[in-house]
């Protein structure tokens, strides 16, 4: 799967409002066929779907994701939360098996929630962290989450859906060339309705072994800014 980013001359306004993505193309994350765990507890759209677009301009890359989710649940993990996944890495590195951290590759992960509670009844608006997983360890375990000290986002939340707004330095990706270019991205949503942990996770391109691998993500040409 391709998309296209949007060059922005004036920047938006990370604060979970999307009233300036206009014109942005959005991707839809709705079809069964891209269920990466939990297929059989998936109930359709209405139970978990999403859309995406993707913004730069020289300094920053801007991503927006809309959610639809019928019941929004909190997880202190962030990734057995209601949440949404980044995943980037260099087009020519599509092979890779990461099994160390490399200087292009990043796994990053947002929720709806600035702290809350195990309810999800926090505010409902306001910023949120952006966490950063590392590699499994060489037994195979799931990466730590760690704060990652770069970028900013946000998120707005109702009973039924919710929105995630991130910015995030060209620098921090490795993505400093202002040519024409192309790299890898791959956007999950994960679900976690009434047990402990997700139930279920859609994945715009890739598989269940993208935070291992960035061979099926999908490509974002980056437009000269």
């Amino acid at each position: 799967r391709v998309t296209q980013a949007r060059a922005v001359s004036t920047p938006p306004t990370i604060d979970g409002d999307l009233s300036e993505w206009t014109g942005a193309a959005w991707q839809p994350i709705v079809d069964r066929s891209q269920a990466s765990m939990g297929l059989d507890a998936w109930q359709g759209p209405q139970d978990l779907s999403a859309q995406f677009a993707v913004a730069e301009d020289q300094t920053n890359i801007y991503l927006a994701v809309r959610v639809t989710d019928e019941n929004i649940g909190y997880n202190s993990r962030a990734r057995e939360s209601d949440s949404v996944e980044i995943f980037t890495a260099d087009a020519d590195s599509r092979e890779i098996t990461y099994s160390r951290e490399t200087a292009d590759f990043r796994h990053l992960i947002v929720t709806p929630f600035s702290g809350g509670d195990d309810q999800g009844r926090g505010a409902t608006t306001g910023e949120t962290r952006l966490l950063k997983h590392t590699p499994r360890n060489i037994w195979g375990s799931p990466p730590p989450s760690q704060e990652f000290p770069y970028g900013k986002a946000a998120y707005t939340r109702d009973e039924k859906q919710y929105v995630i707004e991130v910015s995030i330095p060209r620098s921090a990706l490795a993505w400093d060339d202002l040519r024409d270019t192309v790299n890898q991205l791959d956007i999950a949503i994960n679900d976690r309705d009434s047990s402990g942990s997700r139930e279920t996770q859609l994945t715009w391109s890739g598989n269940e072994s993208n935070m291992d691998s960035s061979r099926y993500y999908g490509e974002v040409r980056l437009p000269a800014p």
